[in-house]
């Protein structure tokens, strides 16, 4: 009984091909722009976090403000105090 070879298969996936290259790199560009404005939030986020602890409300309080729980809010207070003592 011998068996017949199977039909070949692909290996890997074809290759992406751009079709547009002029709206593609408007893409990336606008890509980009919304990353590191994400960063920047991100980094506010977290001085803010630190400023208000500082100033006394408890992470308890914070995470209720902004709907993020005690544990996040602790490690954003944690970053935010070395961004600020990296700073100075």
């Amino acid at each position: 009984m011998s068996a017949e070879p199977s039909a070949e298969r692909r290996t890997r996936r074809p290759r992406k091909v751009v079709v547009d290259e002029a709206r593609a790199e408007r893409v990336i560009e606008e890509l980009r722009d919304a990353s590191n404005q994400i960063q920047a939030a991100t980094r506010r986020r977290l001085e803010l976090a630190y400023e208000a602890n500082r100033l006394g409300m408890t992470t308890t309080k914070i995470g209720e403000a902004v709907n993020a729980n005690q544990t996040t809010v602790a490690a954003w207070v944690r970053a935010g105090r070395e961004i600020t003592t990296t700073e100075e």
